[in-house]
């Protein structure tokens, strides 16, 4: 976690977003980088200087974000850190993901939308196609978070060898913040699977792991639910699962079962693509 980047809409759930990221950083020593995607009238990176002042409120929009950013630049900076903030113009409607391929950002928070106990709420549509594209981790958050300090970690997944990469990204938080993780699998009546077959599995990535980190086994409905359950259950901080971009992949590697733990989680959920 060397070079951290907070897309940002100035909303309460994006400013949770850039504390989170402020503490992350701060613990890590990681570099920083703000940035803002502004939907203009016209395309404002192709206007004439000269044309600006026929859209006033656009102007104004633009010096209040720009103000907005150098706010979050100055916090990052009087915390010891390096920072940069970027304003940029809607253009492709990637231009985050255009921004991740030039600067090479290792890890991504974003703030979302949604309650606890809240069914069925959306996340945003920039949280949704970054949890699906990005290849650095992304890192969803709700609820401001002074500090990052989290005591137990959950890592759910189907324990195949595609889960080896987030596991890495599991164990690295784990290093920062001195938590316990919680290896958990879900069995659901659909895809159910013998515990002699998930275990070994379980156990060869455990193997990795802290002495201290616990296997768990829940029986549950459906994933999302048998992840809140033992969430709940342990008072955990943080979730951290991985997802995979092949087709067919089954239980919790599907891209549709991550978003629906970071639709009900109030907690921060990590996602971690890996292939």
């Amino acid at each position: 976690m060397k070079n951290i980047l907070v897309p940002t809409d100035f909303s309460s759930c994006s400013n949770a977003a850039s504390d989170m990221a402020l503490a992350l950083a701060r613990q890590a020593k990681a570099e920083i980088h703000f940035m803002h995607i502004m939907v203009t009238p016209v395309a404002w990176a192709q206007l004439p200087k000269q044309k600006e002042k026929n859209f006033p409120e656009t102007v104004k929009a633009i010096g209040r974000a720009r103000g907005s950013l150098l706010a979050l630049e100055e916090r990052a900076r009087k915390a010891g850190l390096r920072a940069e903030h970027f304003l940029v113009f809607d253009e492709t409607n990637d231009e985050i993901l255009l921004h991740l391929k030039h600067y090479h950002h290792d890890f991504i928070v974003m703030g979302s939308h949604g309650k606890k106990g809240v069914r069925d709420v959306l996340l945003g549509s920039n949280a949704r196609k970054m949890m699906r594209h990005a290849r650095s981790p992304v890192l969803v958050v709700k609820r401001p978070v002074k500090e990052f300090k989290v005591r137990d970690v959950v890592f759910a997944s189907d324990f195949g060898k595609e889960s080896e990469k987030a596991l890495s990204a599991a164990l690295d938080l784990i290093k920062l913040t001195g938590a316990k993780l919680h290896l958990v699998f879900v069995n659901t009546p659909g895809l159910f699977e013998e515990s002699h077959v998930t275990i070994p599995r379980m156990k060869r990535l455990a193997a990795a792991c802290p002495k201290d980190a616990v296997l768990a086994i829940v029986n549950a409905r459906r994933v999302q639910r048998g992840i809140d359950m033992y969430t709940a259950e342990v008072n955990a901080g943080l979730i951290i699962m991985c997802t995979s971009g092949r087709g067919g992949v089954k239980r919790m590697l599907q891209p549709s079962v991550a978003e629906a733990v970071a639709r009900s989680s109030d907690i921060p959920v990590l996602i971690v693509k890996v292939k």
